[in-house]
Formats: structure tokens, C-alpha cells, sequence
């Protein structure tokens, strides 16, 4: 079946007939021709109630409604009628790169009603590491929307409904921010992806994002158009613009940079950048008492992310999250052991690994 690229909103639906001639799978085929319709916790449904549109007027950017009309025109969103009960999420938008707005819908209440789905393993990069030998070439695949295409119950759309300039509007699919979504994606999209498995390929998987690893150019090329054509024909949406499809020794996947030739896997310089950024904004918070169990995770999270490339982070995020509770270090002390810590780290990373990286063009390469 034929279907513009553009109608992304439950766009599996309309290719079920595909999915049950390729795939046995019984719970995959009904959420792809009824739609997903999740799980209560203790059988208890959030309670419904009709909302009142709000009568405070509030200007919004141009950006912001051209995203709300190319949500409407791509099947993603619809209209939802006022005098319906429904559950009412906050909407919100946030800048884009490219300058445009990306629609917000915080589902925080309705998560937690909704019961958890076990959620399969993501491939991180120590795994393709693990079976990367020298001069391997890889390429990447990326599903624009990817959440999107999975189609939600019409009976479950009530759930999903947010306001917006006078206007209430509702999922007509699967939308970022229910805890579930990761799940249900996951689960659809590697029955298609397992199609490529049986060629002796090489696939690592992590939510919409896919790395081939191939041994020869004949390989990579085999592969690239065998599984573009079985995603196209079961309904999914290649992103082209954030694939890599011509495969090479170096590629960027997952926030590093992997390199077969030099067998090394690199932190982005813009990543490393924004690390040392954030290490000295914690830094001032802690010395103007500020500093708070999140800020510290989130710092502790980000040093710990680069150990697979950079092996030292392992060590200061653990100093700095034992040093941060210790309660028998007064507050001066206490301040000048963590930016000494900071400090030795970000002149390691600066000095030790930011060498190596400046000896390799960044952007000729990746």
C-alpha cells in the first residue's frame, strides 16, 4: 500500500496486511490494527472529567502553531471535542536547532496510572565494541518520528488530549513521554530489524537509532538496501537527513564517535565542551550553597556516560558522589575537595584525551 511519508500518525495501521504476512506474532499485530491501549495499574483507569477551555488569552510564536498544523496535517494529532470527559495533560513547546518548536505534552499524571512494561535490552556501545575489528565498515538508520507510527487505541485517545491556543487536541498515536512508549516501540520495531539478523550481519539496536557492522563494501550495501526496503514495506519512515547510509570506517552513533580504522572510540568535542561547561556551573553552585542531590546526579551521570571512551570518568564520578555525602566535612572543606576534584578532571580530559582528538579532523571525518 502506498502512503505519503508525511503521514506518520499511526501510519502502521495501514500496512497490517504486511505485518501479518511476515510476522506470527499475535500482541504485534493487534496494536498494529486495533491500536495500544495501556495497561491500569491495580485495573483502576484515570478518572475523566470535562475541562473547560481556559479563557486567558496567551500569544504564541509562529513557531509554534506551524508545529501544531504540521502535527494535524501528518495524522499525529487531531482535534478533540470540548464537551467530551477526557484526561487533560500541559502542553508546552521547546526550541528546536533548526530554530522551529517541538510540541511538549508533560504526561507526568497520567504515568502514573498507567502499568510498567518490561522493556527490552538496548545495545550500548561497549557491545559494539565488542565484536569491532579493524577496518569494519558501518552505517546507521534512523526512524523519523519513530514513536509516532505505532497507532493508539481510538477508545485510549481521550487519554492523551492537551489544549493549545483555545483549540483541544489529542494523540491519534503512540506519544513521547508515556512511560510505556520506549517499550511498545521496541517490541514492534525488532520484529522488523530481526529480518536483517538472518544475512550474518552485524545490528545493534537502541530505540529508533540502528548501527550496521559489515566486513566488506558489498556486504554494507547488501544489507543497507535489503533492510531499507523490508522497513519501507512494513510501513516505517527512514530519516535520511539523520542517517549515515554510506558506509565507512567512522560513524557517529549514540553521542561518540567510532573509529574501525584506529580502533578508538571518541567523545565529540562539543560534548567534551559542554561537559567542562556544566563541571564548572556545579562548582559555583556548591560554593554558593545551591548545589542539590539533582544537579549532583545529573553532573555524576554525564561524567560517568564518557568512561567507555574516556576510562578515568569511572573514578571521579564515584569520588565526587561519596566526597558530596560525606556529612563530617564541614561546607569550606567540603567545597574545596570537590573543586579540586573538578578541576583534576577537567584537566585530564583537556590535557590527557583532548590531545588525541585534536591530532584527527572532526568534521572531515565524521
Amino acid at each position: 500500500m502506498t502512503l505519503e511519508e508525511t503521514n506518520i500518525g499511526g501510519r502502521l495501521y495501514y500496512f497490517s496486511d504486511q505485518w501479518y504476512r511476515h510476522f506470527a506474532n499475535n500482541e504485534a499485530n493487534r496494536i498494529i490494527e486495533n491500536g495500544y491501549f495501556p495497561a491500569w495499574n491495580n485495573a483502576r483507569c484515570p478518572r475523566l472529567r470535562k475541562f473547560p477551555i481556559s479563557s486567558r488569552k496567551r500569544r504564541y510564536p509562529d513557531e509554534s502553531h506551524a508545529a501544531i498544523k504540521c502535527l494535524l496535517s501528518s495524522g499525529i494529532i487531531s482535534t478533540f471535542s470540548i464537551y467530551k470527559k477526557c484526561f487533560l495533560s500541559n502542553a508546552f513547546f521547546k526550541p528546536k536547532e533548526d530554530g522551529s518548536q517541538r510540541l511538549i505534552v508533560n504526561l507526568k499524571g497520567l504515568n502514573r496510572h498507567v502499568r510498567p512494561l518490561y522493556s527490552p535490552k538496548m545495545d550500548r556501545i561497549k557491545d559494539v565494541i565488542s565484536v569491532l575489528n579493524r577496518g569494519y565498515l558501518m552505517f546507521s538508520i534512523d526512524i523519523k518520528d519513530a514513536f509516532h507510527h505505532i497507532p493508539v487505541h481510538p477508545d485510549a485517545r481521550k487519554y492523551f488530549v492537551f489544549d493549545f491556543d483555545g483549540r483541544r487536541y489529542c494523540y491519534n498515536c503512540l506519544p513521547f513521554g508515556l512511560k510505556t512508549s520506549p517499550a511498545v516501540f521496541s517490541f514492534i520495531f525488532r520484529l522488523a530489524v530481526n529480518l536483517a539478523r538472518t544475512s550474518g550481519i552485524h545490528i545493534f539496536v537502541y530505540l529508533d537509532e540502528i548501527l550496521f557492522i559489515a566486513r566488506s563494501l558489498q556486504e554494507a550495501v547488501g544489507c543497507r538496501n535489503f533492510i531499507i526496503r523490508k522497513l519501507e514495506l512494513l510501513g516505517f519512515v527512514v530519516n535520511k537527513e539523520k542517517s549515515h547510509l554510506d558506509p565507512s570506517t567512522k560513524i557517529r552513533h549514540l553521542g561518540f564517535f567510532i573509529d574501525s580504522h584506529n580502533m578508538r572510540v571518541y567523545v565529540p568535542p562539543d560534548k567534551v565542551e559542554n561537559l567542562i561547561a556544566e563541571c564548572e556551573n556545579f562548582y559555583e553552585l556548591i560554593k554558593k550553597r545551591r548545589a542539590h542531590n539533582r544537579e549532583l546526579l545529573s553532573i555524576v551521570g554525564k561524567i560517568r556516560s564518557i568512561y567507555i571512551a574516556f576510562s578515568p570518568a569511572l573514578k571521579y564520578a564515584r569520588r565526587l558522589n561519596v566526597l558530596f555525602h560525606r556529612r563530617e566535612y564541614s561546607h569550606i572543606r567540603k567545597t574545596r575537595k570537590i573543586g579540586y576534584l573538578l578541576s583534576s578532571f577537567i584537566y585530564t580530559l583537556r590535557r590527557k584525551y583532548w590531545r588525541s582528538i585534536r591530532q584527527i579532523n572532526a568534521d572531515e571525518h565524521f
